[in-house]
């Protein structure tokens, strides 16, 4: 019982412990403030061939807040979407159900290896109506200039 320690006394750490320590705390505050300040907010990450990704701001919107969504050719070759179509754009409710989908106006339909669209949804159905808090699926379908079938798809929670 010698090395049991009385009360009052201090328990004392080997001085390389708490160095260690305290060095890697301190590093691992200073790499996470690094990449909070340098990080890299542009996710879209180049793959070869095909590919279409779907980019939104937030998981999380409050209600009647406007949805920033972007199509986004992350492929090496261009990709064509249906006509009528903006840019393949469809938002359904969980079981499939079509919600909303963009006019397409003017917009061509194709991307180009690297480009991207945008649109604003403002969490409204087809017809003009507010959608009710949920979770909705936001998708883009296209067909890649070799045949390919390309699609992303995401999800958004609307709070109410």
């Amino acid at each position: 019982m010698a090395d049991a320690h009385k009360a009052g006394e201090w328990l004392v750490f080997p001085r390389g412990l708490v160095v260690a320590v305290s060095v890697g705390a301190a590093a691992g505050i200073l790499f996470g403030i690094a990449i909070e300040l340098n990080g890299n907010d542009d996710i879209r990450i180049r793959t070869d061939g095909a590919s279409v990704t779907i980019v939104i701001e937030e998981r999380t919107y409050a209600q009647g807040e406007g949805i920033l969504v972007t199509v986004y050719n992350s492929g090496t070759i261009g990709i064509d979407f249906e006509a009528g179509t903006y840019y393949g754009l469809r938002i359904t409710q969980l079981d499939g159900i079509l919600v909303y989908a963009p006019e397409p106006g003017d917009s061509a339909s194709h991307l180009g290896a690297g480009q991207g669209a945008e649109i604003v949804w403002p969490q409204t159905k087809t017809n003009g109506e507010q959608v009710h808090a949920g979770i909705y699926r936001i998708l883009a379908e296209g067909t890649s200039i070799d045949g390919d079938a390309v699609r992303d798809s995401t999800t958004v929670n609307i709070l109410g």
